[in-house]
């Protein structure tokens, strides 16, 4: 039998939640997740910078949406996650960046 390479598998068409998306690591795993064809859920604290990730990620032809949520804040976790199942259907990819 014949073993997978890393190279034989795609990330195109998948969905992703990323959690602190509005900079640093989050907006670069956003950005890149979506340069591969996934459609991500982003999600941060700011509503400046949210706005401007999607309008980036949509700029270079990405799938995204996204709200804010602060993840400290239990019901907005709560929240989140019934939006972005709601949105998405379901979640493959799961990027927990949110730093408190």
């Amino acid at each position: 039998m014949e073993r997978s390479k890393l190279s034989d598998y795609t990330l195109d068409g998948s969905q992703a939640l990323v959690t602190g998306a509005t900079k640093g690591l989050g907006e670069i795993i956003a950005k890149r997740l979506a340069a591969q064809g996934v459609r991500v859920f982003v999600t941060g604290r700011d509503k400046q910078n949210l706005d401007r990730v999607i309008g980036e990620i949509c700029e270079q032809g990405g799938k995204v949406d996204g709200v804010i949520a602060d993840l400290s804040v239990p019901t907005e976790a709560r929240r989140l996650a019934d939006t972005a199942i709601e949105r998405l259907g379901h979640i493959d990819i799961l990027i927990n960046n949110a730093g408190m």
